[in-house]
C-alpha cells in the first residue's frame, strides 16, 4: 500500500538534497478556476481513506501518475498537453533502465528487471511514458498549449564519488 501525505517545499526539498536527487519547480500557467479544479481533486483524495491509501502500481499509479491525472483534470486537453513525440515508443522497461543506468544502478536494474517482468516490455506513448517524473517534467515543458510559465531550478545533483562495482562483481560479467 502507498500512502498519499503532504509536506512542505522546503522538507521535500531537505529530502531531495539528501537523497541527491535534482529538483526543478515548474511554475504552471493556469487560471483560478483550473488551480481550484487540482486542489479540489488532491484534497477529495487525502480526505477519502480509500483514496488516500491505495495499491502502489509501479507503472500505472504512482506519486508522477497522479500529479500528470491532476494537471490532466484542470487542463482538459490531453492531446495537446502530453504529445512530446521523444517520450513515444519505448517500453516501460527502457525508460526504466535509462534511469538505472544514469544513476549506476545495476544491481537494483537486474533485480527491478527481473521482478516486473513481461508486462514491463509494453510500448507505451507520451502519457504512459509520465509515470516517471523527468518524462512528465518534459511532457509538461514542450506541450503544444504552453503550461509551464517558468522553471527554476531548486536543487541540482552532485556528483558521487566513482563507487563503481568491479568487473567481476558486476551484473555486466
Amino acid at each position: 500500500p502507498y500512502r498519499m501525505s503532504y509536506a512542505t517545499l522546503a522538507q521535500n526539498q531537505d529530502y531531495y538534497q539528501r537523497e541527491n536527487r535534482g529538483m526543478t519547480l515548474q511554475e504552471l500557467r493556469l487560471s483560478p478556476a483550473q488551480k481550484q479544479a487540482i486542489f479540489d481533486e488532491i484534497q477529495a483524495q487525502y480526505n477519502d481513506p480509500s483514496r488516500r491509501i491505495y495499491p502502489y502500481k509501479f507503472f500505472l499509479d504512482n506519486c508522477a501518475t497522479r500529479v500528470r491525472d491532476a494537471v490532466l483534470i484542470a487542463v482538459k486537453d490531453t492531446n495537446n498537453l502530453i504529445q512530446d513525440n521523444n517520450l513515444a515508443g519505448q517500453s516501460y522497461r527502457q525508460w526504466m533502465n535509462k534511469c538505472l543506468t544514469r544513476g549506476h544502478q545495476d544491481w537494483a536494474a537486474v533485480g527491478m528487471n527481473m521482478a516486473l517482468g513481461l508486462p514491463s516490455d509494453e510500448k507505451v506513448g507520451p502519457y504512459k511514458a509520465c509515470y516517471l517524473p523527468e518524462n512528465l517534467e518534459e511532457a509538461l515543458r514542450t506541450a503544444k498549449v504552453p503550461v509551464v510559465a517558468n522553471e527554476i531550478p531548486l536543487f541540482q545533483t552532485f556528483p558521487k564519488e566513482d563507487n563503481s562495482t568491479p568487473f567481476l562483481l558486476s551484473p555486466s560479467f
